[in-house]
């Protein structure tokens, strides 16, 4: 028994469930979901390649103010002062920076992620370890 948290606060059998039942639904819709789209990863992942700036620059955004950046956001203002989140105040110099420079010299090179401008840039082991560093540190962090 934790002597820190109340008896309330603990997850009950019934709350566990709900989890693993959300997580196993959650994997087996996007293995559907990739198995049935067989060959189509480009369409599934990018659009068909078919979006504009305006849809580009959207994504951009939705990926920058994510809902885990709002939470922590709140989390940290919430323990320190809204002075922590100062930092985004001039994040959209960089992403104008990004959406003007460097978006249309991917889309020239038909490059999708960051471990494959890095493979393209300086070569597979570039790549192989930007692919594992993001995905241990998305996972881990």
């Amino acid at each position: 028994m934790n002597h820190f948290l109340p008896e309330e606060s603990m997850l009950k059998t019934l709350d566990l469930a709900v989890i693993a039942i959300y997580i196993v639904v959650l994997i087996s819709l996007g293995m559907w979901v990739s198995f049935r789209r067989k060959g189509a990863q480009e369409d599934l992942f990018l659009g068909g390649r078919s979006f504009g700036w305006i849809n580009i620059g959207f994504s951009i955004f939705g990926t920058n103010i994510s809902p885990g950046f709002l939470i922590s956001c709140s989390s940290i203002a919430y323990t320190t002062g809204m002075v922590a989140a100062n930092f985004e105040w001039l994040a959209w110099w960089f992403l104008l920076l990004l959406a003007m420079v460097f978006v249309p010299y991917y889309l020239n090179t038909k490059i999708s992620t960051m471990p494959q401008f890095m493979k393209h840039r300086f070569g597979r082991g570039a790549h192989t370890f930007l692919a594992w560093y993001a995905l241990f540190t998305t996972i881990v962090m």
